[in-house]
């Protein structure tokens, strides 16, 4: 894992600019608190030590659990309030282990409970009818390939970033607001989906019976959730159709 730092800049900021993890003395307490970063998020993580600031709640439960934002819910939870939390250990240690001392941290400061829940929910279906589109395209060599993703905030030309233009941001996901782009070189519709549905709001079920490896392209820009389908099924060939089903979840709730 690697340093992130979401939303305070439109560009890449340079490796030598970015900021230094924060000093914390190494022990098995997991700190946990408010933010104290006005806007923006920074992250730091290594075989001893993760480090996060000014995530929403919502996220730090789908980085430690493994799990899409879109299968998470909260009953009688605030999923956007902004929290700070570390773990400095004194030695080096497994990654999930590391992750486990975390959640349990996280629940027991915060009393949440964490549980796996089924049930029938609003999902989008994703079918080929006609098989792939002329831009989903087999991918030629075998091994290896790469699948990358960004999300882009756009501020509007000569508005000043400001903590409210970011909350105001951070409230309208899903709406059109990011600029998403996906390059894939090797992977396979699952893949794609997975990555798309970070920026839907619904769980994505993969029907299409599209097997194999692919290659596809797709900037979002600010289209709408509608253009966005639309251009899945003319360039891929993929149908996305809301639908009902029984969808497994995370279910987050106080103690």
């Amino acid at each position: 894992m690697t340093h992130d730092d979401n939303f305070e800049n439109t560009e890449r900021t340079p490796r030598r600019h970015r900021p230094a993890r924060p000093h914390i003395s190494p022990s098995s307490k997991v700190h946990i608190g408010p933010t104290r970063k006005p806007s923006g998020t920074a992250m730091w993580s290594g075989p001893n030590h993760w480090i996060t600031e000014g995530y929403e709640l919502r996220d730090l439960i789908s980085m430690l659990y493994g799990i899409a934002e879109t299968r998470i819910e909260f009953l009688a939870v605030e999923p956007n309030a902004r929290y700070d939390l570390a773990l400095v250990l004194p030695h080096d240690e497994n990654e999930t282990m590391l992750l486990t001392r975390i959640q349990k941290a996280l629940e027991r400061e915060l009393q949440l409970v964490a549980s796996r829940v089924t049930a029938a929910r609003a999902v989008y279906v994703v079918t080929a009818p006609n098989g792939p589109g002329p831009k989903l395209v087999p991918a030629e060599t075998l091994g290896g390939g790469s699948i990358a993703t960004s999300t882009t905030i756009v501020v509007p030309k000569g508005v000043s970033p400001s903590e409210e233009l970011f909350q105001e941001i951070l409230n309208r996901r899903g709406s059109g607001t990011f600029v998403d782009t996906f390059s894939m070189s090797f992977g396979t519709v699952s893949d794609l989906f997975s990555i798309l549905e970070s920026s839907l709001d619904q769980p994505v079920i993969n029907e299409s019976r599209l097997h194999g490896y692919f290659e596809a392209k797709f900037t979002r820009q600010n289209m709408t959730k509608e253009q966005i389908f639309q251009i899945f099924r003319e360039a891929f060939g993929l149908v996305i159709t809301p639908q009902m089903r029984d969808v497994e979840s995370h279910r987050v709730h106080r103690d």
